[in-house]
């Protein structure tokens, strides 16, 4: 009989180096609940314990979720400028 592993552990890959990579970030989950990304990998933080799956899964959709807000902010600045815009060149003919 084999064993299932288990769903709430991360396994940690066991090679003395992190692959190569273009870019990198890591996602943080802070004392509050929150959760902050930060591209900036010279930056030393403490971890109280290691990620979960369901840490991870929480935090990537959280992450996503205020991207994606922040995109629909974005567009409706813009929008609104352009609006604005074009009134001032309605205005101006």
């Amino acid at each position: 009989m084999t064993e299932e592993p288990n769903q709430e552990t991360v396994q940690e890959d066991l090679s003395e180096k992190a692959p190569d990579a273009i870019t990198a970030f890591i996602v943080i989950k802070v004392p509050d609940g929150s959760y902050v990304a930060i591209s900036d990998l010279t930056k030393t933080f403490t971890v109280a314990r290691s990620a979960t799956i369901t840490d991870i899964r929480q935090g990537c959709e959280e992450l996503r979720y205020t991207i994606t807000k922040s995109d629909i902010i974005s567009g409706v600045i813009d929008a609104l400028k352009a609006t604005n815009t074009q009134n001032s060149e309605t205005k101006d003919a």
